[in-house]
């Protein structure tokens, strides 16, 4: 039904903005480490929220499928973002690491 896809979507986004994209840390407060969606996992959530907006439905309500579409492009929105810190994260990591490795070298 509507409210359960729509909410499903909701809940994929949910998850997907409590443990990130990118390598295992220990949360806050915690010491169980938090293991953030692998490369092949955050693919399936962009597929499964593109393919969310292809839902056209319609029932007595009228066009029950845009509830999906909208949380689905809000979703996309949000993992995008994910997506582009986790990559800003990695590339600044590397470099601290070449840099560092110069360092040691000297």
């Amino acid at each position: 039904d509507a409210e359960t896809r729509r909410n499903s979507i909701v809940s994929l986004v949910n998850i997907c903005k409590t443990v990130g994209i990118g390598t295992a840390r220990a949360s806050k407060g915690d010491s169980f480490p938090i293991y953030p969606l692998t490369t092949t996992q955050t693919k399936f959530v962009f597929e499964t929220l593109l393919a969310a907006m292809d839902d056209y439905n319609t029932d007595r309500r009228g066009d029950v499928g845009s509830w999906s579409r909208i949380v689905a492009m809000n979703g996309l929105e949000t993992l995008a973002y994910l997506a582009i810190g986790a990559t800003y994260a990695r590339s600044h990591r590397d470099e601290d690491a070449y840099t560092q490795s110069q360092k040691t070298d000297l």
